[in-house]
């Protein structure tokens, strides 16, 4: 149960009305301070209405309780593509934030498949879908990767949400969880998805592995929009596995750049993959019609 201390600050933070910072003004010092320290689990909305478990010692327990939010550009993005009735996946899904907001946004017609390997956060998922009683998400409690098999799990004590497979990326003091891997191709095989319309990946540099395993299901029924990032996107993105890959399986981009106040997205051509501005958040639209309307709705 969070202080009194504590509830008050986040009445007066979760108005921050800008579309980046949430991060950082949550677990600025001074906000910290000003609240006081917490080791409890709040529960606190998300986009859409639901209830979302919070660590108020986790990076993103804390942009959740404090803002309502942890990257505002991303859910605009959803709130903007994704209609009632759709099919969804969660690639990465953490404490659900993204979850639960396309959860509202599907309605109780749609379907959202969640894929998070971390117990701690799977039961924090858990939870909320009891807690909130929906109907329409699916958790999925693995991790996807190019084969099926187990990997270790490096989990930040301080930042769950930066958790990797990736071994280059274990953090000095991070603790490390055996976890199943499985091919996304696999596990969709298994269930009755139909048309997807949007899959969020956010794997902390897994995504090639990801797009790798998930090969067989993209060519089959390739959803219209993806939107990943890249943090290690410097140099040239023409070249980044998961930018060739989704480049050869008929997708063109759009880069989703730091923004204040007025959000909108930016075309990415052919050409253009070289020199992009300063970005970590990408779209991937399949070219064509659907493209277009993506563009068109993301202001680009």
């Amino acid at each position: 149960m969070p202080t009194i201390r504590q509830r008050v600050v986040a009445a007066i933070s979760r108005n921050y009305p800008l579309y980046s910072g949430c991060g950082r003004l949550a677990n600025h010092p001074v906000l910290q301070r000003i609240a006081g320290p917490s080791i409890e689990i709040a529960w606190a909305r998300v986009p859409g209405g639901y209830w979302v478990a919070s660590p108020l010692a986790d990076h993103v327990g804390r942009a959740i309780f404090y803002c309502g939010d942890l990257d505002p550009k991303i859910t605009w993005v959803c709130s903007r593509l994704v209609r009632t009735g759709d099919c969804v996946l969660d690639i990465g899904a953490n404490l659900g934030l993204v979850t639960f907001t396309l959860s509202a946004l599907v309605g109780p017609l749609g379907q959202v498949h969640a894929f998070e390997p971390a117990p701690q956060m799977q039961t924090f998922i858990q939870d909320a879908i009891e807690r909130n009683n929906v109907t329409n998400v699916k958790l999925h409690r693995i991790a996807l990767g190019a084969q099926d098999g187990e990997l270790m799990l490096s989990i930040p004590r301080s930042n769950a949400g930066a958790a990797s497979l990736v071994a280059t990326r274990q953090i000095l003091g991070s603790s490390s969880v055996m976890v199943p891997v499985r091919t996304l191709s696999s596990v969709m095989a298994n269930h009755d998805v139909g048309h997807v319309r949007l899959l969020k990946m956010d794997v902390e540099g897994f995504e090639p592995e990801v797009l790798a395993g998930a090969a067989k299901f993209l060519s089959r029924q390739p959803p219209d929009v993806l939107v990943f990032e890249l943090n290690d996107s410097t140099g040239n993105l023409g070249q980044h596995p998961t930018v060739t890959m989704l480049s050869s399986l008929g997708y063109g981009f759009l880069g989703l750049p730091m923004k204040w106040t007025r959000m909108r997205a930016f075309r990415v051509g052919p050409g253009d993959l070289a020199s992009t501005p300063t970005c970590h958040d990408f779209i991937a639209a399949r070219l064509g019609r659907v493209y277009d309307e993506v563009a068109g709705r993301l202001r680009a």
